[in-house]
């Protein structure tokens, strides 16, 4: 009996001490170096409203597998990915994200799980939309507007436009479009359609529709190849009996590769660089041609590199950008090549809780070409609707410096409805004319004007601007002013930059 009872004992000891073993192999602590490698493992997402998990993924660029060679580097990781979930404008403010770590003794290191606690915000508003701009004339509208189409975190878009010209020339239109990730496993590939059509009374009438796939491979947690293709058909109808012009489709494929050559870097975030390479054919159906001007194909090479972020505070923005881009293109019609430079700077401070000081500095040279056309490359108007206060055709060229400076008031706000902000800016401009002298008069340009600007506070998607500028040389040169003729009076459903 004591033999038996003895022999229990020692078998229940034994039992004790490799319980004992096998739980502190299992809770065996975690070294406290901070150069211990954390694996990042997996994502779970907590979501109330309709965002899809894949959607958040292929916005915010969550990858798997990341190992991050100390917890320092983790933590500016969270501290990024958690500051680009609040830049979501489809997302409310009370959205977060968290995490938790398990040490792995036998791989030693922690292995990693992110948690997104994510609420969707508003994002469907249809509205009749009155815009006036007198670089442009009216414009009567209906607009509707979906930022988080189908949970995708992707915009859909539809306008029906009455169009009233500064030389009363009248157009309807309409045109639609949106775009949605198709999710195979970790991979995503976004497809976009878009529709337009405007007929210009007794003129024109033009109807052009595109599909487009974008998809992006990843190479590892810093370099993305990106591929784009888009397949367009384009009909434009002339005159008053509205006769067959042209009728042709264009095909454009495009590769592109993305790196991130420095990131967690304090003030300026990150340095990404991007070279691309693409090329448009456009050929015609049955016995039409392609419209003047309109190559039969286009080859570009280009590349850009992109300095910072910009980040939201209450609406307010904070934080410095820099983008200096350089594509080299070759014009079939033109049997030329045009080089060009475009770059931006933009910059938001935001000193107090109430008041945001902002800068843009853009520059942009497209008078580098050879051609042996006899057509000179079109004149550029896009530069011109950065210049608040200026007629856009006023200002066309192809080569422009830009500098718009804002100082901005949140002024008062209304419950659950919208915060109000204004916007006191000066706005100057130069630029220079192929095969034409520099003017002081007319290639520099000084506006200055307000604007008024209003949050909707039950979605933070909808932001309304009315701003009102005045040329001011132009009003010194005519020694009078007209409320309508010596501005421009701009009315939109965005921020200016």
């Amino acid at each position: 009996m004591r033999f038996i009872l003895g022999t229990c004992f020692v078998i229940f000891l034994s039992l004790v001490c490799n319980t004992v073993h096998i739980v502190a192999q299992e809770q065996s602590p975690a070294p406290s170096n901070e150069e211990v490698p954390y694996k990042l493992i997996r994502y779970e997402y907590i979501i109330n409203g309709t965002i899809l998990e894949a959607a958040l993924r292929y916005t915010l660029e969550l990858k798997d597998d990341i190992v991050f060679e100390s917890r320092a580097t983790f933590i500016e990781f969270i501290t990024q990915k958690r500051i680009e979930l609040t830049n979501l404008r489809q997302v409310e403010n009370t959205s977060s994200l968290s995490y938790d770590s398990v040490w792995n003794e036998k791989e030693r290191h922690f292995e990693v799980t992110i948690y997104f606690f994510v609420e969707s915000a508003f994002s469907i508003i249809a509205l009749p939309y009155v815009k006036y701009n007198s670089s442009e004339g009216l414009v009567l509208s209906l607009r509707g507007r979906d930022y988080n189409f189908l949970g995708t975190l992707e915009r859909a878009y539809i306008d029906i436009n009455y169009t009233l010209d500064n030389d009363t020339s009248q157009s309807f239109g309409t045109n639609l479009g949106f775009s949605y990730p198709l999710s195979f496993g970790n991979h995503t590939i976004v497809g976009a359609i878009s529709e337009g059509l405007t007929y210009t009374y007794l003129e024109k009438f033009t109807n052009r529709t595109a599909l487009a796939f974008n998809y992006a491979y990843s190479l590892n947690p810093k370099n993305d190849l990106l591929l784009t293709i888009e397949q367009a058909h384009t009909t434009i109808l002339q005159g008053a009996q509205l006769e067959l012009d042209s009728n042709y489709f264009s095909t454009k494929l495009e590769t592109a590769y993305q790196t991130i050559l420095a990131d967690f870097i304090p003030v300026i975030n990150s340095i990404r660089y991007k070279p691309r390479a693409n090329v448009t054919f456009s050929y015609p159906i049955t016995n039409t041609y392609l419209p003047d001007k309109v190559s039969s194909y286009v080859v570009t090479l280009s590349h850009i590199l992109t300095v910072g972020r910009i980040d939201w505070y209450n609406n307010f923005r904070q934080g410095i950008e820099f983008s200096l881009e350089n594509p080299y293109a070759y014009y079939q019609y033109y049997e030329g090549w045009k080089l060009s430079f475009v770059f931006q700077n933009r910059g938001f401070l935001t000193p107090t809780t109430f008041m945001g000081l902002s800068y843009r500095l853009y520059a942009q040279i497209e008078d580098l070409y050879y051609s042996k056309n006899t057509d000179p490359f079109p004149t550029s108007t896009s530069a011109a609707e950065k210049l608040r206060g200026i007629r856009n055709d006023e200002f066309d060229s192809n080569n422009v410096a830009i500098l718009n400076t804002d100082i901005g008031f949140r002024l008062f706000s209304i419950p659950r409805f919208a915060e109000f902000h204004g916007t006191i800016f000066y706005d100057v401009g130069l630029r220079t004319v192929h095969a034409e002298t520099f003017s002081l008069s007319k290639d520099i340009k000084h506006a200055v004007g307000i604007e008024g600007i209003a949050f909707a506070l039950f979605s933070r998607n909808f932001v309304v601007r009315l701003s009102y500028g005045i040329d001011i040389l132009k009003i010194l040169d005519e020694n009078t002013f007209n409320i309508l003729g010596s501005g421009e009076i701009d009315f939109g459903l965005n921020l200016h930059y």
